[in-house]
């Protein structure tokens, strides 16, 4: 899960949203944000099922997850075609 908290710049203290958490796949294992300079996309990486995320930032704060991308899919897709090109030109 991805917890959200507000924070205060004046005294410096954290306080959690409502919701305070946004859950994501079981066992993904979400690990780093970036968030984009255009202020809604924010984009993060699941270290354990290989997927990268994407939410929208509301005006709030909150995160709204928009879908999900399986980069290993991905990758073994590339990887076929790959194979398969290399057969069809031999």
């Amino acid at each position: 899960m991805i917890l959200q908290y507000r924070f205060n710049e004046k005294t410096g203290t954290v306080t959690p949203k409502q919701p305070s958490a946004v859950h994501v796949k079981k066992d993904a294992g979400p690990r780093q944000l970036v968030f984009d300079p255009n202020g809604h996309d924010v984009f993060g990486v699941n270290e354990l099922d290989g997927t990268v995320n994407r939410y929208q930032l509301n005006d709030s704060g909150l995160l709204k997850l928009v879908f999900s991308y399986s980069v290993v899919q991905a990758v073994r897709m590339t990887l076929l075609e790959v194979l398969h090109f290399q057969r069809s030109i031999t």
